[in-house]
């Protein structure tokens, strides 16, 4: 509903008009209506035209008064608040604790706006940025390194002339030293023809395998420790893996910071534990592992 001031209403009085926005004229003074009980009134302090309007917004009935034409300015817009606007509740007027609850309701989602702006500015960029590095990958693509070894002989001449075998694991180089060219039964001190051994297998890592990891791991039988001083098989092919990477180190030069050492005693057989077969599972291997 809409009320405004007419021509033919008394000076400074606000009346119903037939139509919604009718012009009227006030000459300086105070206005008022009535409105389902309650009063709304606005001061005017210049000789003007305006309208008073009634409406309701969420329930609540707002009064709001527009300059139509001022007698020496163009025409005003609708204000709402700033004094031209009077919130009327069912009762009465707004308490001043609602009007500082909605002020502050309205700072806070301001404030909440301009974070996620901020947020969404931030993401922009970090899209920018990786759009950028996309971009520039695919026009410098990254060469694939090959950090396999080279690929394995189908033999090693010097390894076979001493006893040693070869196989592969994963990709990998295994080069199996049996314990009977290395060690005595139940010991883990190299022989001579151990050691002589050893010497061959320093010299195909360094020149075909400089800078890979080497695991050196012990392995036995399932024979139990009856006579050695070891107190189980595990604790003998750490021993004996142990002796060998300390000749490899120490009298071969072989890097210490290259080497890894490992124990598995009886758990990771390559035959049957029975018979003749079962020397194969007593040996150290050297796996040629992929460089990092």
């Amino acid at each position: 509903m809409f009320f405004s001031s007419c021509p033919d209403s008394d000076e400074g009085q606000v009346s119903r008009c037939p139509s919604d926005f009718d012009r009227g004229r006030s000459r300086g003074g105070h206005t008022s209506r009535s409105f389902q009980g309650l009063s709304a009134s606005a001061q005017v302090t210049d000789t003007q035209a305006f309208h008073l309007a009634v409406f309701e917004w969420g329930g609540t009935p707002i009064i709001a008064m527009n300059n139509i034409q001022s007698l020496s300015s163009r025409p005003s817009p609708w204000l709402l608040g700033s004094g031209l606007a009077l919130a009327i509740l069912a009762g009465g007027c707004i308490s001043p604790q609602l009007l500082k609850d909605k002020e502050n309701e309205i700072v806070t989602l301001r404030e909440e706006r301009a974070a996620l702006k901020k947020q969404l500015r931030l993401a922009q960029n970090e899209l920018s940025s990786l759009e950028l590095a996309l971009q520039e990958a695919s026009v410098n693509p990254v060469e694939a390194v090959d950090y396999y070894p080279p690929p394995i002989q189908d033999d090693f001449p010097d390894l076979d002339a001493v006893g040693i075998s070869t196989s592969h694991r994963q990709g990998d180089l295994v080069i199996n030293v049996p314990a009977e060219v290395t060690f005595a039964s139940g010991k883990a001190k190299l022989t001579d023809q151990g050691k002589s051994a050893l010497r061959v297998v320093a010299s195909t890592l360094s020149r075909d395998y400089d800078g890979f990891k080497y695991w050196i791991e012990g392995h036995t039988d399932s024979d139990p420790i009856s006579k050695a001083k070891f107190d189980s098989n595990r604790d003998l092919s750490v021993a004996r893996a142990l002796a060998v990477l300390h000749f490899l180190v120490e009298e071969c030069q072989i890097p210490d910071s290259q080497c890894v050492v490992a124990g598995h005693g009886e758990y990771r057989p390559v035959a049957a534990n029975n018979g003749a077969s079962k020397a194969l599972n007593r040996r150290v291997e050297i796996v040629v592992h992929r460089a990092e």
